[in-house]
Protein backbone atom coordinates (compact mmCIF):
# COMPACT_ATOMS: atom_id res chain seq x y z
CA UNK A 1 0.00 0.00 0.00
CA UNK A 2 1.55 3.23 -1.05
CA UNK A 3 0.50 7.03 0.54
CA UNK A 4 -1.21 7.79 -2.44
CA UNK A 5 -3.25 4.70 -2.03
CA UNK A 6 -5.06 5.87 1.21
CA UNK A 7 -5.64 9.57 -0.62
CA UNK A 8 -7.48 7.41 -3.03
CA UNK A 9 -9.71 5.12 -0.41
CA UNK A 10 -11.68 7.08 1.75
CA UNK A 11 -12.87 3.90 3.34
CA UNK A 12 -9.44 3.12 4.54
CA UNK A 13 -9.28 6.38 6.20
CA UNK A 14 -12.68 5.57 7.87
CA UNK A 15 -11.56 1.98 8.99
CA UNK A 16 -8.18 3.57 10.41
CA UNK A 17 -10.18 6.15 12.52
CA UNK A 18 -12.75 3.71 13.52
CA UNK A 19 -9.52 1.41 14.92
CA UNK A 20 -8.05 4.40 17.06
CA UNK A 21 -11.35 5.23 18.19
CA UNK A 22 -11.60 2.07 20.50
CA UNK A 23 -10.09 3.57 24.05
CA UNK A 24 -7.66 1.44 25.56
CA UNK A 25 -6.37 -0.68 22.82
CA UNK A 26 -4.88 1.94 20.29
CA UNK A 27 -1.23 1.68 21.78
CA UNK A 28 -1.30 -2.09 20.40
CA UNK A 29 -2.33 -1.13 17.24
CA UNK A 30 0.41 1.75 16.70
CA UNK A 31 2.78 -0.96 17.84
CA UNK A 32 1.69 -3.73 15.43
CA UNK A 33 1.65 -1.10 12.14
CA UNK A 34 5.27 -0.05 13.34
CA UNK A 35 6.84 -3.46 13.21
CA UNK A 36 5.17 -4.37 10.55
CA UNK A 37 6.41 -1.28 8.82
CA UNK A 38 2.64 -0.70 7.21
CA UNK A 39 3.09 2.27 9.31
CA UNK A 40 5.84 4.17 6.44
CA UNK A 41 3.17 2.92 4.18
CA UNK A 42 0.53 4.95 6.05
CA UNK A 43 2.87 7.85 7.13
CA UNK A 44 5.93 7.81 4.83
CA UNK A 45 7.19 10.75 7.21
CA UNK A 46 7.37 8.95 10.18
CA UNK A 47 10.96 7.33 8.85
CA UNK A 48 12.83 10.37 9.84
CA UNK A 49 12.11 9.51 13.42
CA UNK A 50 12.34 5.70 13.53
CA UNK A 51 15.52 4.38 15.37
CA UNK A 52 16.01 8.79 15.69
CA UNK A 53 17.95 9.51 19.08
CA UNK A 54 17.37 12.10 21.59
CA UNK A 55 21.20 12.19 23.05
CA UNK A 56 20.57 13.60 26.49
CA UNK A 57 19.54 12.25 29.73
CA UNK A 58 16.77 13.32 30.05
CA UNK A 59 14.51 11.59 27.18
CA UNK A 60 15.04 7.60 27.73
CA UNK A 61 13.85 6.74 24.74
CA UNK A 62 14.21 7.44 20.90
CA UNK A 63 11.37 9.66 19.24
CA UNK A 64 9.50 6.72 17.36
CA UNK A 65 9.26 4.16 20.93
CA UNK A 66 8.50 7.57 22.54
CA UNK A 67 5.52 8.26 20.30
CA UNK A 68 4.28 5.11 20.67
CA UNK A 69 4.69 4.93 24.76
CA UNK A 70 2.28 8.19 24.51
CA UNK A 71 -0.43 6.05 23.34
CA UNK A 72 0.35 2.97 25.53
CA UNK A 73 0.19 5.40 28.01
CA UNK A 74 -3.44 7.24 27.21
CA UNK A 75 -4.72 3.31 26.59
CA UNK A 76 -3.91 3.10 30.76
CA UNK A 77 -6.56 5.83 31.17
CA UNK A 78 -9.04 3.50 30.16
CA UNK A 79 -8.00 1.05 32.71
CA UNK A 80 -9.21 1.03 36.31
CA UNK A 81 -5.75 1.25 37.46
CA UNK A 82 -3.43 4.18 37.46
CA UNK A 83 -1.58 4.56 33.70
CA UNK A 84 0.76 2.04 32.83
CA UNK A 85 2.57 1.00 29.74
CA UNK A 86 3.39 -2.18 28.91
CA UNK A 87 7.02 -1.18 28.10
CA UNK A 88 8.96 -4.09 26.50
CA UNK A 89 12.26 -4.68 28.79
CA UNK A 90 15.62 -4.06 27.25
CA UNK A 91 16.44 -7.98 26.46
CA UNK A 92 13.61 -7.85 24.04
CA UNK A 93 14.49 -4.45 22.60
CA UNK A 94 17.51 -5.50 21.94
CA UNK A 95 16.73 -8.58 20.06
CA UNK A 96 13.72 -7.54 18.25
CA UNK A 97 14.79 -3.71 17.67
CA UNK A 98 19.21 -3.98 17.38
CA UNK A 99 19.21 -0.77 15.82
CA UNK A 100 17.44 0.95 18.49
CA UNK A 101 19.06 -0.61 21.04
CA UNK A 102 22.31 0.53 19.80
CA UNK A 103 21.45 3.93 19.67
CA UNK A 104 19.99 3.91 23.25
CA UNK A 105 22.99 2.05 24.86
CA UNK A 106 25.11 5.18 25.45
CA UNK A 107 22.32 6.42 27.92
CA UNK A 108 24.04 3.77 30.33
CA UNK A 109 22.55 0.83 32.11
CA UNK A 110 20.51 2.99 35.20
CA UNK A 111 17.18 0.91 36.27
CA UNK A 112 14.24 3.48 36.54
CA UNK A 113 11.26 2.29 38.73
CA UNK A 114 8.54 4.63 39.69
CA UNK A 115 7.62 3.32 42.98
CA UNK A 116 3.65 3.17 43.96
CA UNK A 117 2.11 3.91 47.00
CA UNK A 118 2.97 0.72 49.65
CA UNK A 119 6.03 -0.51 47.51
CA UNK A 120 9.42 -1.13 48.71
CA UNK A 121 11.71 1.57 47.13
CA UNK A 122 14.80 -0.69 48.01
CA UNK A 123 12.90 -3.98 46.31
CA UNK A 124 14.19 -5.49 42.94
CA UNK A 125 14.33 -2.67 39.39
CA UNK A 126 12.64 -2.76 36.51
CA UNK A 127 11.77 -0.95 33.61
CA UNK A 128 7.84 -1.19 33.67
CA UNK A 129 6.40 2.40 33.33
CA UNK A 130 4.47 2.79 36.93
CA UNK A 131 2.67 6.13 38.26
CA UNK A 132 4.22 7.13 41.61
CA UNK A 133 1.23 8.35 43.50
CA UNK A 134 1.92 8.60 47.19
CA UNK A 135 -1.06 11.06 48.44
CA UNK A 136 -4.48 11.03 48.85
CA UNK A 137 -4.64 14.39 46.30
CA UNK A 138 -2.66 12.64 43.97
CA UNK A 139 -4.77 9.52 43.48
CA UNK A 140 -8.21 11.77 43.66
CA UNK A 141 -6.62 13.29 40.54
CA UNK A 142 -5.79 10.28 38.34
CA UNK A 143 -9.18 9.76 39.25
CA UNK A 144 -10.56 13.00 37.40
CA UNK A 145 -7.66 12.11 34.72
CA UNK A 146 -9.58 9.04 33.92
CA UNK A 147 -13.03 10.44 34.08
CA UNK A 148 -12.21 13.54 31.64
CA UNK A 149 -10.69 10.31 29.38
CA UNK A 150 -13.60 8.48 29.22
CA UNK A 151 -15.63 11.74 28.12
CA UNK A 152 -13.38 12.42 25.21
CA UNK A 153 -16.05 11.98 22.31
CA UNK A 154 -13.51 11.59 19.06
CA UNK A 155 -10.73 9.74 20.79
CA UNK A 156 -9.31 8.97 17.03
CA UNK A 157 -8.23 12.81 17.29
CA UNK A 158 -7.05 12.32 20.76
CA UNK A 159 -4.42 9.38 19.70
CA UNK A 160 -3.52 10.53 16.08
CA UNK A 161 -2.34 13.87 17.31
CA UNK A 162 -0.82 12.03 20.33
CA UNK A 163 0.69 9.70 17.61
CA UNK A 164 2.23 12.25 15.31
CA UNK A 165 3.09 15.16 18.06
CA UNK A 166 7.10 14.66 17.94
CA UNK A 167 6.84 13.74 13.92
CA UNK A 168 8.44 17.01 13.02
CA UNK A 169 11.84 16.16 14.75
CA UNK A 170 15.09 15.42 12.63
CA UNK A 171 14.33 17.81 10.38
CA UNK A 172 15.82 20.97 11.97
CA UNK A 173 13.74 24.22 12.43
CA UNK A 174 11.06 24.18 15.48
CA UNK A 175 9.44 19.94 15.76
CA UNK A 176 5.96 21.32 16.68
CA UNK A 177 5.59 23.40 13.30
CA UNK A 178 6.93 20.92 10.93
CA UNK A 179 4.98 18.33 12.80
CA UNK A 180 1.70 20.23 12.17
CA UNK A 181 2.45 20.66 8.85
CA UNK A 182 2.71 16.58 8.74
CA UNK A 183 -0.10 16.15 10.25
CA UNK A 184 -2.03 18.18 8.21
CA UNK A 185 -0.84 15.92 5.53
CA UNK A 186 -1.93 13.00 7.28
CA UNK A 187 -5.27 14.46 8.02
CA UNK A 188 -6.24 14.53 4.67
CA UNK A 189 -4.98 11.02 3.76
CA UNK A 190 -7.57 10.13 6.28
CA UNK A 191 -10.01 12.04 4.50
CA UNK A 192 -10.94 13.64 7.70
CA UNK A 193 -13.34 16.68 7.68
CA UNK A 194 -12.16 20.33 8.30
CA UNK A 195 -12.91 20.75 11.82
CA UNK A 196 -11.28 17.38 12.83
CA UNK A 197 -8.07 18.29 11.39
CA UNK A 198 -7.89 21.73 12.38
CA UNK A 199 -7.93 20.22 16.03
CA UNK A 200 -5.35 17.21 15.22
CA UNK A 201 -2.91 20.37 13.75
CA UNK A 202 -3.80 22.56 16.82
CA UNK A 203 -2.97 19.54 19.21
CA UNK A 204 0.53 18.69 17.54
CA UNK A 205 1.33 22.50 16.77
CA UNK A 206 0.52 23.50 20.73
CA UNK A 207 2.13 20.49 22.24
CA UNK A 208 4.77 22.05 24.36
CA UNK A 209 2.40 24.80 25.46
CA UNK A 210 0.55 23.89 28.36
CA UNK A 211 3.60 22.91 29.58
CA UNK A 212 5.11 25.50 29.56
CA UNK A 213 3.12 27.98 30.93
CA UNK A 214 2.21 25.18 33.86
CA UNK A 215 6.35 24.70 34.74
CA UNK A 216 7.33 27.77 33.96
CA UNK A 217 4.71 30.72 35.00
CA UNK A 218 2.66 31.75 37.73
CA UNK A 219 -0.06 29.57 37.16
CA UNK A 220 -1.90 31.39 40.04
CA UNK A 221 -2.18 34.84 38.26
CA UNK A 222 -5.44 35.60 37.12
CA UNK A 223 -4.01 36.92 33.60
CA UNK A 224 -1.56 33.95 32.93
CA UNK A 225 -4.79 31.84 32.84
CA UNK A 226 -6.79 33.78 31.21
CA UNK A 227 -4.55 35.14 28.32
CA UNK A 228 -4.03 30.48 28.08
CA UNK A 229 -7.68 30.32 27.88
CA UNK A 230 -8.51 32.80 25.29
CA UNK A 231 -6.21 31.24 22.54
CA UNK A 232 -6.54 27.67 23.68
CA UNK A 233 -10.70 29.00 23.43
CA UNK A 234 -12.57 25.90 23.58
CA UNK A 235 -13.08 23.27 26.81
CA UNK A 236 -12.51 20.30 23.44
CA UNK A 237 -8.86 21.77 22.89
CA UNK A 238 -8.14 22.31 26.18
CA UNK A 239 -8.89 18.76 27.47
CA UNK A 240 -7.11 17.06 24.41
CA UNK A 241 -4.59 19.32 24.46
CA UNK A 242 -3.97 18.53 29.01
CA UNK A 243 -4.17 14.77 28.20
CA UNK A 244 -1.71 14.87 25.21
CA UNK A 245 0.43 16.87 27.62
CA UNK A 246 0.54 14.31 30.28
CA UNK A 247 1.10 11.34 27.98
CA UNK A 248 4.22 13.46 26.37
CA UNK A 249 5.80 14.31 29.42
CA UNK A 250 5.34 10.65 31.24
CA UNK A 251 6.37 9.07 28.14
CA UNK A 252 10.01 10.83 28.38
CA UNK A 253 11.06 8.64 31.26
CA UNK A 254 9.65 6.79 34.12
CA UNK A 255 10.98 9.99 36.53
CA UNK A 256 9.46 12.76 35.26
CA UNK A 257 5.77 13.36 35.70
CA UNK A 258 6.40 13.77 40.20
CA UNK A 259 3.63 14.42 42.37
CA UNK A 260 4.47 18.02 41.95
CA UNK A 261 4.57 17.91 38.41
CA UNK A 262 1.51 16.63 38.44
CA UNK A 263 -0.52 18.68 40.77
CA UNK A 264 0.73 22.08 39.02
CA UNK A 265 -0.41 20.92 35.52
CA UNK A 266 -3.93 19.69 37.24
CA UNK A 267 -4.43 22.99 39.11
CA UNK A 268 -3.88 24.60 35.66
CA UNK A 269 -6.43 22.71 33.80
CA UNK A 270 -9.23 23.20 36.41
CA UNK A 271 -8.18 27.19 36.54
CA UNK A 272 -7.92 27.67 32.47
CA UNK A 273 -11.61 25.25 32.16
CA UNK A 274 -13.18 27.20 34.89
CA UNK A 275 -12.49 30.54 32.84
CA UNK A 276 -13.07 29.15 29.78
CA UNK A 277 -16.59 27.67 30.30
CA UNK A 278 -17.50 31.09 32.40
CA UNK A 279 -15.03 33.93 32.82
CA UNK A 280 -17.03 36.25 35.76
CA UNK A 281 -18.04 32.84 37.34
CA UNK A 282 -14.08 32.09 37.67
CA UNK A 283 -13.99 35.59 38.91
CA UNK A 284 -16.63 34.75 41.59
CA UNK A 285 -15.08 31.55 42.34
CA UNK A 286 -11.96 33.36 43.45
CA UNK A 287 -13.75 35.26 45.54
CA UNK A 288 -15.93 32.85 47.17
CA UNK A 289 -12.79 29.98 47.55
CA UNK A 290 -10.95 33.43 49.27
CA UNK A 291 -13.95 33.28 51.87
CA UNK A 292 -14.34 29.45 52.11
CA UNK A 293 -10.63 29.51 52.48
CA UNK A 294 -10.74 32.12 55.60
CA UNK A 295 -13.60 30.47 57.06
CA UNK A 296 -12.21 26.80 57.14
CA UNK A 297 -9.13 28.60 58.42
CA UNK A 298 -10.78 29.32 61.52
CA UNK A 299 -12.58 26.87 61.58
CA UNK A 300 -9.76 24.45 61.63
CA UNK A 301 -7.65 26.46 63.91
CA UNK A 302 -5.44 24.35 66.50
CA UNK A 303 -5.80 25.03 70.50
CA UNK A 304 -2.53 26.58 70.42
CA UNK A 305 -3.55 29.17 67.62
CA UNK A 306 -6.46 32.07 68.76
CA UNK A 307 -8.82 33.57 66.60
CA UNK A 308 -8.64 36.89 66.94
CA UNK A 309 -4.28 36.48 65.91
CA UNK A 310 -5.64 34.48 63.08
CA UNK A 311 -7.94 37.02 61.41
CA UNK A 312 -5.08 40.18 62.31
CA UNK A 313 -3.04 38.05 60.51
CA UNK A 314 -4.97 37.62 57.51
CA UNK A 315 -5.87 41.76 57.50
CA UNK A 316 -2.15 42.60 57.43
CA UNK A 317 -1.57 40.20 53.83
CA UNK A 318 -1.49 41.06 50.74
CA UNK A 319 -4.90 39.63 49.40
CA UNK A 320 -3.03 37.48 47.40
CA UNK A 321 -1.86 35.55 49.80
CA UNK A 322 -5.18 33.53 51.24
CA UNK A 323 -5.55 32.35 47.37
CA UNK A 324 -2.47 30.75 47.22
CA UNK A 325 -2.21 29.28 50.47
CA UNK A 326 -4.27 26.74 52.07
CA UNK A 327 -5.29 26.67 55.79
CA UNK A 328 -2.40 24.02 56.75
CA UNK A 329 0.01 26.53 55.56
CA UNK A 330 -1.27 29.81 56.93
CA UNK A 331 -1.17 27.72 60.64
CA UNK A 332 2.04 26.96 60.04
CA UNK A 333 2.82 30.19 58.98
CA UNK A 334 1.10 31.64 62.67
CA UNK A 335 3.04 29.49 64.81
CA UNK A 336 6.87 30.56 62.86
CA UNK A 337 5.10 34.14 63.72
CA UNK A 338 4.76 33.70 67.56
CA UNK A 339 8.64 32.99 67.77
CA UNK A 340 9.28 36.23 65.59
CA UNK A 341 10.76 39.43 66.90
CA UNK A 342 12.61 41.19 64.20
CA UNK A 343 15.71 40.85 65.83
CA UNK A 344 16.53 37.42 64.13
CA UNK A 345 15.05 36.12 61.31
CA UNK A 346 12.70 33.29 61.54
CA UNK A 347 13.05 29.96 59.50
CA UNK A 348 10.72 26.67 59.48
CA UNK A 349 10.42 23.50 57.28
CA UNK A 350 7.29 21.84 56.51
CA UNK A 351 6.48 18.65 55.07
CA UNK A 352 4.42 19.63 51.78
CA UNK A 353 4.41 15.89 49.52
CA UNK A 354 6.79 13.60 49.36
CA UNK A 355 10.14 14.59 48.98
CA UNK A 356 9.24 17.96 49.02
CA UNK A 357 9.56 20.54 52.27
CA UNK A 358 7.69 23.76 52.32
CA UNK A 359 10.56 26.41 53.36
CA UNK A 360 9.13 29.51 55.50
CA UNK A 361 11.48 32.53 56.05
CA UNK A 362 9.85 35.36 57.76
CA UNK A 363 12.32 38.70 58.38
CA UNK A 364 12.12 42.54 57.00
CA UNK A 365 11.63 42.68 53.21
CA UNK A 366 15.23 43.28 52.18
CA UNK A 367 16.58 43.06 48.66
CA UNK A 368 18.48 40.08 48.08
CA UNK A 369 17.01 38.20 50.67
CA UNK A 370 15.90 35.30 47.92
CA UNK A 371 19.71 35.16 47.03
CA UNK A 372 21.02 34.58 50.31
CA UNK A 373 18.21 31.71 51.12
CA UNK A 374 18.71 29.85 47.69
CA UNK A 375 22.66 30.11 49.23
CA UNK A 376 21.79 28.36 51.77
CA UNK A 377 19.48 25.95 49.95
CA UNK A 378 22.00 25.14 47.14
CA UNK A 379 25.36 24.61 49.50
CA UNK A 380 22.90 21.27 50.46
CA UNK A 381 22.66 20.21 47.19
CA UNK A 382 18.66 21.23 47.17
CA UNK A 383 16.80 22.81 44.26
CA UNK A 384 14.17 25.19 44.51
CA UNK A 385 10.76 24.68 42.67
CA UNK A 386 9.49 27.55 42.78
CA UNK A 387 9.14 30.72 45.61
CA UNK A 388 6.76 33.04 46.94
CA UNK A 389 7.13 36.46 49.05
CA UNK A 390 3.64 38.35 50.57
CA UNK A 391 5.15 41.06 51.85
CA UNK A 392 3.33 42.37 55.09
CA UNK A 393 1.77 46.41 55.75
CA UNK A 394 4.33 46.75 58.11
CA UNK A 395 7.25 45.52 55.68
CA UNK A 396 7.89 42.16 57.42
CA UNK A 397 8.29 39.33 54.40
CA UNK A 398 7.18 35.79 54.66
CA UNK A 399 8.54 33.75 51.83
CA UNK A 400 7.44 30.45 51.12
CA UNK A 401 9.75 28.15 49.04
CA UNK A 402 9.15 24.28 47.41
CA UNK A 403 12.31 22.91 47.93
CA UNK A 404 13.25 18.81 47.43
CA UNK A 405 16.92 17.41 47.10
CA UNK A 406 18.56 17.11 43.68
CA UNK A 407 18.42 13.67 43.92
CA UNK A 408 15.26 13.27 44.89
CA UNK A 409 15.57 11.73 48.31
CA UNK A 410 13.86 12.01 51.49
CA UNK A 411 14.69 14.96 53.30
CA UNK A 412 15.99 13.84 57.20
CA UNK A 413 15.29 15.75 60.05
CA UNK A 414 18.88 16.29 60.12
CA UNK A 415 18.72 18.33 56.67
CA UNK A 416 16.15 20.13 57.67
CA UNK A 417 18.03 21.34 60.98
CA UNK A 418 20.73 21.97 58.64
CA UNK A 419 18.02 23.96 56.21
CA UNK A 420 17.04 25.95 59.27
CA UNK A 421 20.95 26.67 60.38
CA UNK A 422 22.42 27.71 57.37
CA UNK A 423 19.42 30.37 55.89
CA UNK A 424 19.23 31.72 59.23
CA UNK A 425 22.91 32.37 58.78
CA UNK A 426 22.66 33.74 55.42
CA UNK A 427 19.94 35.61 55.92
CA UNK A 428 21.92 37.83 58.67
CA UNK A 429 25.20 37.84 56.15
CA UNK A 430 26.75 35.60 58.21
CA UNK A 431 27.84 33.38 55.77
CA UNK A 432 30.78 30.53 56.26
CA UNK A 433 32.21 30.05 53.02
CA UNK A 434 32.98 26.54 53.91
CA UNK A 435 29.67 25.93 53.01
CA UNK A 436 30.28 26.76 49.42
CA UNK A 437 29.30 23.60 46.83
CA UNK A 438 32.25 22.72 45.33
CA UNK A 439 33.51 23.69 42.22
CA UNK A 440 33.00 20.90 39.74
CA UNK A 441 36.26 19.62 38.13
CA UNK A 442 36.39 20.01 34.18
CA UNK A 443 35.18 16.43 33.42
CA UNK A 444 32.52 16.26 35.34
CA UNK A 445 30.74 19.54 33.56
CA UNK A 446 30.31 17.59 30.58
CA UNK A 447 30.04 18.64 26.72
CA UNK A 448 26.22 20.30 27.11
CA UNK A 449 26.15 23.55 25.93
CA UNK A 450 23.09 25.81 25.47
CA UNK A 451 23.23 29.57 24.79
CA UNK A 452 22.40 31.45 28.05
CA UNK A 453 19.07 33.51 27.03
CA UNK A 454 17.32 36.28 29.15
CA UNK A 455 13.92 37.56 27.97
CA UNK A 456 12.18 40.47 30.45
CA UNK A 457 8.45 40.63 29.92
CA UNK A 458 6.17 43.44 31.04
CA UNK A 459 2.52 42.54 29.50
CA UNK A 460 2.55 38.86 31.02
CA UNK A 461 1.56 40.24 34.58
CA UNK A 462 -0.15 43.33 35.46
CA UNK A 463 1.87 44.03 38.66
CA UNK A 464 5.00 42.50 37.98
CA UNK A 465 7.91 42.54 35.68
CA UNK A 466 8.37 38.90 34.54
CA UNK A 467 12.15 37.88 33.63
CA UNK A 468 13.00 34.56 32.19
CA UNK A 469 16.75 33.07 32.19
CA UNK A 470 17.00 30.00 29.76
CA UNK A 471 20.89 28.46 30.45
CA UNK A 472 22.79 25.15 30.95
CA UNK A 473 22.47 24.02 34.47
CA UNK A 474 25.65 24.38 36.49
CA UNK A 475 27.00 24.91 40.04
CA UNK A 476 25.53 27.59 42.40
CA UNK A 477 23.52 28.92 38.95
CA UNK A 478 20.73 30.48 40.96
CA UNK A 479 22.88 32.48 43.28
CA UNK A 480 24.71 33.92 40.12
CA UNK A 481 21.24 34.59 38.48
CA UNK A 482 19.51 36.67 41.73
CA UNK A 483 22.39 37.92 43.08
CA UNK A 484 22.45 40.44 39.59
CA UNK A 485 18.96 40.90 40.35
CA UNK A 486 19.50 42.26 43.89
CA UNK A 487 22.37 43.97 42.19
CA UNK A 488 20.33 46.08 40.18
CA UNK A 489 17.62 46.71 42.96
CA UNK A 490 15.32 44.19 41.89
CA UNK A 491 13.13 42.46 44.16
CA UNK A 492 11.19 38.89 43.68
CA UNK A 493 7.61 38.32 44.33
CA UNK A 494 7.50 35.09 42.79
CA UNK A 495 10.00 32.21 41.27
CA UNK A 496 10.13 29.17 39.27
CA UNK A 497 12.77 27.08 38.61
CA UNK A 498 12.06 24.74 35.98
CA UNK A 499 14.83 21.87 34.53
CA UNK A 500 15.07 19.74 31.50
CA UNK A 501 17.69 17.68 31.41
CA UNK A 502 20.74 19.94 31.13
CA UNK A 503 19.07 23.21 30.76
CA UNK A 504 16.82 25.44 32.73
CA UNK A 505 14.34 28.00 32.97
CA UNK A 506 14.56 30.27 35.84
CA UNK A 507 11.35 32.83 36.20
CA UNK A 508 11.16 35.55 38.23
CA UNK A 509 8.44 37.86 39.01
CA UNK A 510 9.91 41.37 40.25
CA UNK A 511 9.72 44.74 41.40
CA UNK A 512 11.98 47.69 41.12
CA UNK A 513 13.03 49.60 44.21
CA UNK A 514 10.49 52.30 44.08
CA UNK A 515 7.88 48.47 44.07
CA UNK A 516 7.02 49.35 40.23
CA UNK A 517 7.74 47.59 37.29
CA UNK A 518 11.42 47.66 35.49
CA UNK A 519 10.80 49.14 32.56
CA UNK A 520 13.51 51.07 31.57
CA UNK A 521 14.76 49.74 28.01
CA UNK A 522 18.47 50.69 28.81
CA UNK A 523 18.66 48.76 32.25
CA UNK A 524 16.50 46.07 30.93
CA UNK A 525 19.79 45.44 28.65
CA UNK A 526 22.13 45.82 31.01
CA UNK A 527 20.45 43.54 33.18
CA UNK A 528 20.52 41.05 30.71
CA UNK A 529 23.95 41.73 29.80
CA UNK A 530 25.05 41.05 33.02
CA UNK A 531 23.02 37.97 33.69
CA UNK A 532 24.95 36.17 30.96
CA UNK A 533 27.88 37.63 32.36
CA UNK A 534 27.19 35.67 35.27
CA UNK A 535 26.18 33.14 33.88
CA UNK A 536 29.47 32.70 31.63
CA UNK A 537 31.56 33.08 34.47
CA UNK A 538 33.97 29.99 35.92
CA UNK A 539 31.66 27.59 38.29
Amino acid sequence: TRPSEFSSSKEIGETLIGLMSKKGRVGPLFRIFYETWFLDAFIPEFKVIRFLPRRDLYHRYTVDEHSLITTEILDGLAESQAPESPCLRREEIEARFPAAYRKWRWWGKKSTKAFGKGEDPHGELDDTLTLPIYSAESEKIIREIKELFAKIEKPALLYLATFLHDIGKGRGGDHHVKGAEIACEVCRRLHMNVPDTDLVIFLVEKHLEFAKIAFRFDTQDFKTIEDFASWCNTVEKLDYLYLLTLADIWAVNTDLLTEWKLTMLHQFYRSVRSVIEDRVSAELNMERQRRETVTQLLATLPRDLSESDAERFISRMPSNYVDQMDPSQIHFHLRLLRKYTREKPIVGCNQSMMNIIEVVTIQPSRIGNFMRTARALSSLDLSIADARIFIRDDGDAINTLHVMHQEGVSLRQEIKDKIIERTVASLQDEWNEVWNPKKLKAQEIGRFRFEPMVEVYNKVSPQFTVIEVRCADSVGLLVKITSVLAKYGLDIRFARIHTEEQRVFDTFYVLDENRRKFEDHQKINWLKASIVKAIEAES
